[in-house]
């Protein structure tokens, strides 16, 4: 952004009046400055770790968005539990106090986890970093889960094949 002419922004100073080349150039360069600070967050970068602008940076529109994703996030989240006591309760013949209990237990848990990863991500890791690891912790336990059941599954259908 240069400013060749005029008032320098939020000081009042006039450019004009600076006689030599040198001198309007600096005010230029110092009227450059004063609007880049201006116009940063200070404290915040952006993902490449640069200075958050901002006017291209943050708000009304990306806090709707992290809005918006929280409340379906939690509609899911709520969705499932709920199915996860219907399941406990009709198809592995659990009690519905026993179903509610362990989901409840499963809730709190997860919860638990989130405010772990945050304060991972707060005092030892990047909030950009943090994600990959949960990721990584996420995917490995599904995965795991995946084959239990998966051999579960093949040591029931192996009992039921005839000897031979």
């Amino acid at each position: 952004m240069k400013f060749n002419e005029g008032k320098l922004p939020e000081s009042g100073v006039n450019v004009k009046c600076f006689g030599t080349t040198t001198e309007r150039l600096l005010a230029s360069q110092l009227a450059g400055l004063i609007a880049y600070r201006l116009n940063i967050w200070e404290g915040y970068v952006d993902w490449r770790n640069r200075p958050a602008l901002k006017g291209c940076h943050g708000g009304v529109l990306a806090a709707s968005f992290v809005l918006v994703v929280e409340v379906l996030e939690n509609m899911a989240y709520l969705a499932n539990a709920s199915n996860l006591v219907l399941y406990l309760s009709k198809f592995m013949h659990f009690s519905p106090s026993r179903s509610a209990n362990i989901v409840t237990n499963f809730m709190g848990t997860a919860f638990l986890l989130a405010l772990l990863g945050g304060f991972l991500a707060d005092a030892f890791f990047t909030s950009y970093c943090i994600y990959p690891i949960s990721a990584t912790i996420e995917f490995t336990v599904r995965i795991s889960t995946k084959i239990k059941l998966l051999i579960q599954y093949l040591i029931q259908y192996d009992s039921f094949l005839p000897s031979q």
